[in-house]
């Protein structure tokens, strides 16, 4: 039996051995998505509608047509052989202000993903491309031999909240096929 000691947002508690558990549901409905090269496997909202390029994979997660839609995208690459899930997190964590202007991390945790694997967790803010929009991210990250995926929800601040209660549990539904 778990003891949780501190409760954080979105369903994760630490136990005793300061290890995350997830309290998060499956997610309800859905469509499931695999990638046309089958290196990867994610469970889609049904209202999300897809984006127009398929490298990297994108989703909008609403209909609305505003400056900036919120959207869900998933990219990977090949990791170093000797890197651990932890290790990649930190080198991404290191470069993410060459590409985030004004980049700040504002969380970090280790989850379990729906099919029972460790992932990376990181929140963060800032802003890119010339408009220089403020933005927040959520990251799932997942490393699976030398595979590393990352399925990220990015939101304006007005509707990051929202859309994280809404879409994380999909975004834990990522599996990578092919390592």
């Amino acid at each position: 039996m778990r003891l949780a000691l501190e409760c954080r947002p979105f369903g994760i508690a630490l136990n005793r051995r300061d290890q995350p558990t997830n309290a998060l549901a499956p997610p309800k409905g859905g469509v499931v998505f695999t990638d046309p090269a089958g290196t990867y496997r994610l469970t889609v909202a049904k209202s999300w509608i897809s984006g127009t390029f398929d490298q990297p994979k994108s989703w909008f997660v609403d209909r609305e047509q505003q400056a900036f839609n919120d959207n869900v995208t998933v990219t990977g690459e090949v990791a170093r052989d000797d890197i651990t899930l932890d290790q990649y997190l930190d080198i991404t964590v290191d470069n993410a202000p060459r590409v985030i202007e004004g980049f700040v991390l504002q969380s970090r945790d280790t989850i379990t993903l729906t099919s029972g694997e460790r992932a990376g967790r990181l929140t963060f803010s800032g802003s890119v491309g010339p408009s220089k929009l403020a933005l927040r991210f959520l990251a799932i990250i997942v490393l699976r031999g030398r595979r590393a995926m990352s399925v990220t929800l990015t939101a304006t601040g007005a509707h990051f909240d929202t859309r994280v209660f809404e879409n994380e549990p999909y975004l834990r539904t990522i599996e990578v096929l092919k390592s």
